[in-house]
């Protein structure tokens, strides 16, 4: 095991049957993908604190107009004005254990900001259809009227309308899914053409969660909502959106919003993140990721860039990786027959192992998670000298 601080590259050699062994080679960055002849380990550096693959935090300097600002995880471009420019506000909305930082975002009267996305989301394969995608984010009307004031995001193909007034809650096109508020309640929301007119109209579902500017008469005026999405197995399945409202100690506890049943969208269009403002409420810590947990980082906690530390034959044909990462990291381990990464952008120059040989690895995916140290020990058997084994969240050799 490489000391730590120390960036370690690894190959693993040896003979069909036999036993690899691990050799170390000179440290250098860990630019490319690492060839693996009994074994190959697609890998890439990870975030730390859990893995989301879109994060905002509005790191910006206060009281500047969002528009321009450009900062956060999994984004193409800067935040740009859609209308009436939101600022940035101080300080940063926390709750309980959650992992925070930076400042807010505020609305002005009726205003509204959008950003484009990378490919991110896309290539983690959290737009297929069938897969589950999870978001958070702190809404807060604190002083607010609530009879008055909106506060909306959108994981859409558009920003939201600046046309009329009476379309403000409305995306200006095509398509979204995401959370709103109405008259203090929580809702579930998607967006979409409903009457050919090219304006993607809102339609809301009630969560049980109330948030309430008057927090004088013991109201909550803040809330941490936590979403999963799980897309239809097809283009023209139904999609689910489920809610929660997580209390401070983020666990997810029973929905605030049960399983939504959402018509079929087309969330291949997805790249934008849009926010809508009515009046001056804030909302912060926006995260997108694969899991409940990678939207749930706690603070406090150990924080390390997740990283395989040593990869030891226990025999011919069982394996065994030790894995260090943040405390409660989620992953995944698939095998596949078929899986091909040739073309891929996430690795390269790997040689493609024995496609009759799966492995004991469970082809649908072996979840585990790291401790309370933040380590894991995971072993898997493979009867071909090579066979590829998939870890999602990607993670690098070596520290």
């Amino acid at each position: 095991m490489p000391p730590q601080g120390k960036a370690e590259e690894f190959k693993i050699s040896g003979h069909p049957r036999g036993l690899p062994l691990l050799e170390p080679k000179p440290a250098r960055l860990l630019k490319n993908p690492i060839l693996l002849t009994t074994l190959a380990i697609a890998f890439l550096s990870a975030p730390v604190n859990a893995s989301p693959v879109i994060e905002e935090s509005f790191a910006y300097d206060e009281g500047v107009a969002l528009n321009g600002s450009d900062g956060g995880l999994g984004f193409d471009g800067a935040w740009a004005n859609s209308f009436r420019n939101p600022t940035v506000a101080s300080p940063n909305l926390e709750w309980g254990e959650l992992l925070t930082s930076g400042l807010s975002s505020r609305g002005g009267t009726w205003s509204g900001a959008v950003r484009s996305l990378g490919d991110e989301l896309a290539n983690a394969g959290l737009l297929d259809d069938g897969a589950t995608l999870w978001f958070s984010v702190i809404l807060d009307l604190e002083g607010q009227n609530v009879a008055n004031a909106d506060l909306s995001i959108s994981l859409g193909g558009s920003p939201f309308d600046s046309s009329g007034f009476g379309d403000r809650e409305n995306l200006a096109s095509g398509e979204g899914i995401g959370v709103t508020h109405s008259r203090a309640r929580i809702q579930g929301v998607y967006w979409k053409d409903e009457v050919a007119n090219t304006i993607a109209e809102r339609v809301e579902n009630n969560s049980n969660t109330v948030i309430n500017g008057d927090t004088d008469n013991g109201n909550l005026s803040r809330a941490l909502i936590v979403g999963r999405i799980d897309w239809g197995a097809d283009d023209a399945a139904e999609e689910t959106l489920t809610l929660y409202a997580p209390g401070e100690d983020l666990a997810l506890g029973d929905p605030t919003m049960e399983a939504w049943a959402v018509p079929a969208l087309d969330q291949s269009t997805f790249n934008q993140l849009a926010l809508q403002f009515k009046d001056t409420p804030r909302l912060d810590e926006i995260r997108f990721g694969a899991t409940s947990d990678d939207v749930l980082p706690k603070a406090g906690g150990l924080s390390r860039a997740p990283a395989i530390t040593s990869l030891t034959a226990i025999d011919a044909t069982t394996y065994e990786i030790a894995i260090e990462a943040s405390a409660s990291s989620s992953f995944s381990l698939t095998s596949s027959e078929t899986l091909d990464f040739t073309g891929s952008g996430l690795v390269s120059g790997l040689t493609q192992g024995s496609l009759e040989d799966p492995g004991s690895v469970d082809n649908n995916g072996l979840a585990f998670t790291t401790d309370e140290e933040g380590n894991a020990t995971i072993r898997f058997t493979s009867e071909a000298t090579k066979n590829f084994v998939w870890i999602v969240p990607p993670i690098s050799i070596g520290r």
